[in-house]
């Protein structure tokens, strides 16, 4: 059992962290404009997918304020959107739509020369390399929610729902049957709506600290307890998984039973060791095809299992859990760390070297001010801890030597 004083220091240890593992502002900044871009120029008035009222939906990690930075910086990060065409579904095959998509970016020669090839279900365009940037455009048609509400959904998040083109499905060439469901922007309103008081008053805290009105500050630039927690289980993920990445727990999985099992605390500290606690209740049991199979239900479509590969991949579900209890052992053994030194070295394998020196380095800093401004008891759970805020704190490079 830790001290308030120490989940304290742990919070903002913690909160730090995660900031450290979130896209910089100029990433943010390039996606956002990337994005509007391509948006608009699917969307043009007089356009080819102009009689279909093409409407653009930016989703996956963004969407809901939990991307993390690659590990390696000189990899790519991605923007995720779905361009939506109001269009009867039986008119048109899923390829036909597709190619659609395909003869308009190539309308616009700079898209055309970024266009990548076909991917599965999307359409990608790879920047200039020294973005390190590349954005994958879904399309999409319209769908009658009914079967949705159905199933007990609200249709607030129900009327999302849309149809989308996948090259791997049966029907991919035919005008009749079923094409691939999806709501994206239904998760993402779903995932919004069980943190929103948190997020209102990440907005409050930020806009009275700014002198800013709420609607001038960026919503990125706020994160809730529940976001960072998704954020730092990804990235303590994509380390444990670095040589099994066939067995790496898809992003979907963490998110769904991150959301279902927080509680709305307001402590990042008790947020993330809640959360870790709780999550393995929020995996289902039911009896599917003769036997029963593990079952991690999409919130806005309880048919749809998102650990299904799990039945295929046995290991996949087995390793899920040994990981999970890997998280919380890691957990157990930072707070058990004493000296910020020795802290930040057992924080390194878990998050990533670059990550973690960013953490100390803002770390130092913003105690070195409470020092400056007198105001050292904000340290005294770090004191508890064996590190001495009283003195300057030395800055950590990037290779883990202080300067």
């Amino acid at each position: 059992m830790i001290t308030f004083q120490e989940k304290q220091f742990f919070t903002s240890l913690y909160e730090k962290l995660a900031d450290a593992l979130d896209l910089t502002d100029a990433q943010y900044e390039l996606a956002n404009q990337k994005f509007l871009n391509m948006g608009n120029f699917l969307s043009e008035p007089g356009s080819l997918l102009a009689p279909y009222r093409p409407e653009v939906k930016l989703q996956g990690s963004l969407r809901i304020g939990c991307p993390i930075r690659p590990i390696n910086e000189e990899e790519e990060f991605d923007v995720d959107m779905t361009c939506i065409l109001h269009a009867e579904r039986n008119l048109r095959s899923q390829q036909s739509v597709k190619q659609l998509f395909k003869t308009r970016l190539e309308q616009n020669a700079d898209y055309k020369r970024m266009l990548d090839e076909e991917h599965r279900r999307c359409w990608r365009v790879k920047y200039a390399e020294s973005t390190r940037f590349h954005l994958d455009v879904v399309p999409a048609l319209t769908d009658d929610p009914a079967w949705v509400t159905a199933q007990g959904v609200p249709y607030h998040f129900a009327k999302h729902t849309i149809n989308i083109t996948d090259n791997k499905s049966p029907n991919y060439n035919s005008i009749w049957g079923d094409w691939p469901k999806s709501n994206t922007e239904g998760f993402a309103l779903w995932f919004l709506e069980v943190m929103k008081d948190q997020l209102n008053e990440a907005l409050r805290l930020m806009s009275a600290a700014q002198n800013k009105r709420i609607e001038d500050i960026p919503e990125y630039k706020a994160r809730t307890p529940l976001q960072r927690v998704v954020q730092l289980l990804k990235r303590h993920r994509d380390l444990y998984f670095t040589d099994d990445c066939d067995n790496k727990p898809v992003s979907i999985i963490i998110t769904t039973l991150a959301a279902r099992a927080y509680q709305g605390q307001s402590n990042l500290y008790d947020a993330l060791t809640g959360i870790l606690d709780r999550m393995p209740q929020f995996i289902d049991e039911r009896f599917e095809n003769g036997k029963i199979v593990k079952w991690v239900a999409n919130p806005v479509n309880p048919k749809e299992n998102f650990a299904d590969k799990w039945q295929t991949y046995k290991e996949r579900e087995q390793k899920f859990y040994r990981w999970l209890q890997k998280a919380k052992s890691d957990l157990s053994l930072i707070t058990s760390q004493k000296g910020l030194y020795t802290i930040g070295e057992t924080l390194k394998p878990l998050f990533g070297t670059r990550a973690v020196n960013d953490t100390l380095n803002s770390m130092g800093k913003g105690m070195n001010d409470l020092r400056e401004r007198n105001q050292l008891t904000a340290t005294a759970g770090a004191a508890t801890l064996g590190i001495n805020f009283a003195k300057p704190v030395p800055n950590h490079t990037f290779d883990g030597t202080k300067e």
